[in-house]
């Protein structure tokens, strides 16, 4: 579970207007081993990413 996101930092990286809102981060990749805070449980990465 993510506890959030820096919305400006995010609106900035993506080049977004003042008509465009992100409304979701999707977090990838490995996590800390002092990042987690609550239970965890991951999905297969073979569900969601496929190399082309």
């Amino acid at each position: 579970m993510m506890e959030g996101f820096d919305e400006p930092m995010v609106r900035k990286l993506l080049k977004l207007n003042d008509q465009q809102f992100p409304v979701m981060v999707i977090a990838a990749g490995e996590r800390a081993e002092d990042g987690v805070f609550f239970p965890q449980y991951r999905f297969d990465r073979d569900l969601f990413i496929q190399k082309i």
